[in-house]
């Protein structure tokens, strides 16, 4: 017994279905956009979907923000906390720079542009230069002395020392040390 197709004969098919959108045999599929393309052209179901698909995201994602706040109310807290801090940051007289270190100010004040920034890389240099020694002092196995005695001879001594002969505990602020 052979199984019916979806439409038996050309003369079931609506007129604004075309008939190249049925597939007939195996895995019998349907083609939608083709169904949908002419469905436009006869009605202007284009803007209905568009608006039917806005509202529902937006109640989804409104509904979804508030079962959100609801199983985390202090998300509410967190979020006006920020906004206060902002609007306080935003009131003050000398401007937001005045928090930074004086090297930062001094960057974003007098240094120059952004192409500057990106094309006067010599703190990045000088960063991978130091930094790069301390990190070829660390993979080393300790079987050769030599090469150890090199590196911590081309090592400036300020980095040396705060690297190599500084604990830990030195790094905290005075008010926790005491």
């Amino acid at each position: 017994m052979e199984p019916k197709s979806f439409m038996s004969s050309k003369k079931d098919i609506p007129s604004w279905l075309p008939a190249a959108t049925l597939k007939q045999g195996e895995g019998a599929a349907v083609d939608f956009v083709a169904i949908l393309r002419n469905a436009q052209a006869v009605l202007p179901c284009g803007a209905v979907l568009r608006a039917a698909g806005a509202t529902l995201l937006a109640a989804g994602s409104i509904w979804a923000g508030l079962v959100f706040i609801k199983a985390n109310p202090f998300v509410f807290l967190i979020l006006a906390g920020v906004a206060c801090l902002l609007a306080s940051l935003a009131t003050e007289r000398d401007g937001l720079l005045s928090y930074l270190p004086e090297g930062a100010q001094q960057f974003l004040m007098r240094e120059g542009t952004i192409f500057d920034f990106f094309h006067d890389d010599t703190a990045v240099h000088n960063v991978v230069r130091k930094w790069g020694r301390v990190q070829l002092l660390a993979l080393q196995d300790g079987q050769s002395e030599g090469t150890v005695q090199k590196i911590v001879d081309s090592m400036e001594p300020e980095l040396l020392d705060l690297v190599l002969r500084r604990p830990f505990i030195s790094f905290l602020p005075p008010v926790v040390l005491r």
